[in-house]
């Protein structure tokens, strides 16, 4: 009960203790003080942005650019007549395809291409149709 007592005087105290008179001299008194002084800033980055220029000579590190053929495997075989064969598949499915001989650690492969294409939609479209007949492709980018 003192307590209460003590903290209700100790509020009236602090409470008589402002007035709204000695509130708004307060206030004004900041305003007055340092914000006055204070001015709105200036951006000038669009304004200095568009007089910057700068260029970049060419070096001869930096890679040249070319485009890339895309070409389907449709198999590798170690056999000239397994690849003919899957070549006369693809013919079936209205694909035109080549084999290609090559060389490698493990002996001579024969490895069937479908291509190359002049567009992403024509690979889909023969990728869509070697998937149907069961015949895996793995697309291959080759340099011209």
């Amino acid at each position: 009960m003192v307590g209460l007592i003590s903290g209700v005087i100790a509020s009236f105290g602090v409470v008589g203790g402002l007035t709204p008179d000695s509130a708004v001299e307060s206030a004004t008194t900041l305003i007055e003080g340092p914000i006055a002084e204070i001015e709105t800033p200036g951006f000038t980055f669009y304004d200095s942005l568009s007089e910057d220029q700068f260029e970049v000579a060419p070096t001869s590190d930096q890679p040249s650019v070319t485009s890339s053929i895309y070409v389907l495997q449709a198999g590798s075989f170690r056999a000239f007549d397994d690849a003919d064969r899957r070549k006369g598949e693809l013919a079936l499915l209205g694909l035109e395809s080549s084999v290609e001989a090559s060389e490698t650690d493990t002996g001579l492969w024969h490895r069937v291409y479908i291509g190359p294409f002049d567009s992403r939609s024509e690979m889909a479209r023969a990728r869509s149709l070697t998937a149907q007949a069961d015949i895996d492709t793995l697309q291959l980018k080759r340099q011209p």
